[in-house]
């Protein structure tokens, strides 16, 4: 499984609008500035993010985005799943009729069981707790600070 660069610019936004005062609107080239989006790709992800409901958009001259829901209300699940659909290791997880095996299957329970793990993980993990993470300085930063002090 591998996430598609559209999913990490769909993080990008909705961190830079999660960071923002509730109800203010980011215009297209402030999130293209701020959240380095490459032009091609903004629309594509704002449609797809207002099409499941993570962001109100409006076009033109008062124009722009904003989150729908509260920082503490999207997951990253939501997030990775409104991009790349529903999180499917193997087709014999979705459909246990694709394989003749899927009742005796070992690998078939590991991945299973990876799967249930990925989902709980990703939607134990909000907007908001990403913007809290990004306060905090990481292992490298505090002991640079440290020996500056």
């Amino acid at each position: 499984m591998r996430l598609t660069r559209a999913t990490d610019y769909a993080v990008r936004v909705l961190s830079y609008l999660g960071a923002q005062p509730a109800g203010s609107r980011v215009t297209r080239q402030e999130l293209i500035d701020q959240a380095s989006v490459p032009p091609a790709f903004l629309n594509k992800i704002i449609r797809s993010l207002a099409h499941a409901g993570l962001v109100k958009a409006r076009p033109g001259v008062n124009g722009g985005c904003l989150l729908a829901a509260p920082p503490e209300e999207i997951s990253l699940l939501r997030i990775v799943e409104s991009m790349e659909g529903p999180i499917d290791l193997h087709v014999c997880l979705r459909d246990a009729s694709a394989c003749g095996r899927s009742r005796c299957c070992s690998f078939r329970s590991v991945l299973a069981g990876l799967q249930t793990e990925i989902v709980r993980a990703l939607g134990s993990v909000t907007i908001a707790d990403l913007l809290r993470d990004a306060q905090q300085p990481t292992l490298i930063e505090a002991t640079e600070i440290s020996k500056t002090t």
